[in-house]
């Protein structure tokens, strides 16, 4: 083995057919973590009108999910390293086929919290094993395509959600159902696939089952002589990492990471992208995207869950243009033209929520006498959907630009189709042009926070989205990586809790457009550090060793655009291994 040396970027080669099933059933997991997180922003509208829940019920709904899976994707980086990538994968497919079951069925809160629980559970699991099972099956020039295919398939799950919800909304008491009832296919076709799809060949490598792992290459690549060479390379470049990294500390584990000043380099890294991803907002804006939509004047549920679902569509379509982007540009250059138009979009959904609620209409008809009762003190639109005891009614006069007659009445405690007493209660709304607004307040500047939340979903896909993702499945070394990606979603779970477990609570507090300020902030302050601290990790082979150097941007001043041909030595070593991995690097370039 000889010292380490600069590469240049990988020959151009081919994907085999067998890759991409490989990818693509492997990411069904991704799917259906997308089509549970974010689609349960759709359901939420129709839950409420079969089963009464009040925002702390709501946002329990959707975070227990969240926090089932920081525990699972914790666990599941152990389960993945001692039983396989593949078997924490079936684990994974079989938790989402139950909690699907338990989630169709569910007819009280308490069966609702449990499906998401073990929802929590499968989803965990998946984000720990899915990318990582595609970073260590695909081929270098790749990688890059293939893991952006993962994040393809989470924001695909989140669109086919919210267009069934909306497709199914005119089915009030079982829309639901009916919708969710699609997400039993997926795990039982993925559970099928994994009959025939190998395991990861690194993963046989770390395990000795060397024979295993010339077999999966041979059925991965295109050809036997490229997975002879590749099987070499891999083989060698893992024993040189046992000796690095593991002789003094023995066996690999979470904690061997921490104690290691480059390993935990590393790991602060990985969390810091998925910190930032989530502080951003982006689960904010698909778990309670029909909600934001609501909070902004549209007055229909049916109508609210169809631009809920046209963003998700966005997002999807975003995601999937970004993948030609992926190889063909820079990780920072992505992430840091992504980040400052995330702040932008931000400050428009802030600002329309600023003038939605600065022309709310006035309280002018008092639906009860009791001038002390709470929802009678209220004295605007804003302030009274703001509570979660009451909702305001109003009648449209003319056209439906002009609002009068607006009241602030007690919701019921069943369910928020009503008013408790009043004009829009169940036994007087239907006698008149009533309507009854639980959510939302009646505006002509609905449009501005819903143009801002479309142009936020453009901004994200391609660099906030789908960076943290493949640089995440990129950093560590490969008798470590599970450790790292295990540990780094645990992070992106624990972040998205925080984000979004708290969102309704701080938005009754702070205000919509107060709330979207700081996210704003948030995105400005992740623009910064990226800026700062976020190394280059394009081109480089699965197996390289990675080196942090700080301040990042320094080793990107001369080239900060399209990628240029070579490494940049300051961030990454390679190492060359002769007569086996010649395939990978030109012997004239790296003399130079």
């Amino acid at each position: 083995m000889e010292g380490m040396v600069e590469a240049g970027e990988y020959p151009k080669r081919k994907i085999s057919a067998f890759m991409y099933a490989a990818t693509v059933f492997s990411s069904l997991g991704s799917f259906l973590f997308g089509f549970h997180t974010g689609g349960i922003s759709s359901a939420i509208p129709l839950i409420k009108y079969r089963i009464g829940i009040d925002h702390v019920w709501q946002e329990s709904i959707v975070s227990i999910t969240i926090g089932a899976a920081a525990v699972s994707s914790l666990v599941g980086g152990t389960i993945s390293d001692c039983f396989g990538r593949k078997f924490t994968m079936r684990c994974s497919s079989m938790f989402f086929l139950l909690g699907s079951i338990v989630f169709i069925a569910a007819n009280e809160k308490i069966t609702l919290l449990v499906s998401r629980t073990l929802l929590g559970f499968a989803t965990g699991f998946a984000c720990a094993s899915v990318p990582l099972y595609i970073a260590e099956c695909s081929p270098t020039h790749s990688r890059g395509v293939l893991l952006s295919l993962n994040s393809v398939f989470i924001t695909g799950g989140n669109f086919i959600s919210n267009f069934l919800c909306a497709a199914f909304s005119s089915y009030v008491d079982n829309g639901w159902r009916i919708a969710f009832a699609f997400s039993c296919l997926p795990p039982a076709a993925q559970l099928f696939a994994f009959c025939y799809l190998p395991e990861s060949p690194l993963w046989y490598i770390e395990h000795g089952r060397f024979y295993d792992a010339h077999e999966a290459l041979r059925k991965l690549r295109p050809n036997s002589i490229e997975a002879t060479r590749e099987f070499e390379l891999l083989k060698a470049k893992n024993e040189q990492d046992e000796l690095e990294f593991l002789s003094k500390a023995g066996k690999p584990t979470m904690w061997s990471m921490l104690r290691n000043s480059k390993l935990l380099g590393l790991c602060l890294v990985g969390w810091c992208l998925f910190a930032f991803q989530q502080i951003c907002g982006i689960n904010v804006v698909l778990y309670y995207s029909a909600t934001i939509i609501q909070m902004a004047g549209v007055n229909t549920v049916n109508i609210s869950l169809w631009l809920a679902a046209a963003s998700s569509g966005i997002y999807l379509l975003c995601t999937v243009l970004s993948m030609p982007l992926v190889e063909r540009f820079k990780r920072r250059v992505l992430i840091l033209s992504s980040s400052l138009m995330v702040f932008i979009s931000l400050l428009v959904i802030a600002t329309g929520f600023h003038f939605v609620s600065a022309t709310s209409l006035p309280v002018t008809t008092y639906e009860t006498w009791d001038k002390s009762e709470t929802c009678s003190l209220l004295t605007t639109c804003d302030a009274c959907v703001s509570s979660s005891r009451c909702g305001f009614c109003y009648t449209e006069q003319g056209h439906s630009s002009s609002f009068v007659n607006g009241s602030c009445a007690p919701r019921m405690r069943e369910t928020n189709e009503y008013a408790a007493i009043g004009r829009c209660s169940s036994l007087l709304k239907n006698r008149g042009n009533f309507i009854w607004a639980p959510e939302w307040c009646p505006s002509s500047y609905a449009w501005i926070p819903v143009v801002g939340l479309l142009f936020y979903v453009l901004s994200f896909a391609p660099g906030l989205g789908i960076m943290p993702w493949i640089i995440n499945a990129e950093l560590y070394p490969q008798c470590l990586r599970s450790a790292g990606i295990s540990m780094a979603t645990t992070a992106n779970f624990v972040f998205n809790l925080i984000v979004t477990l708290p969102f309704l609570t701080v938005v009754d507090y702070f205000g919509k457009a107060g709330t979207f300020y700081f996210l704003a902030i948030a995105s400005l302050a992740a623009f910064l550090c990226f800026f700062l601290f976020l190394p280059e990790t394009s081109g480089k082979h699965i197996l390289s060793q990675f080196v942090p150097s700080w301040p990042a941007y320094e080793n990107d001043k001369k080239h900060f655009g399209r990628r240029s041909s070579f490494s940049d030595s300051a961030n990454f070593r390679y190492m060359r291994i002769r007569g086996h991995n010649q395939q990978f690097y030109n012997e004239d370039e790296m003399s130079e």
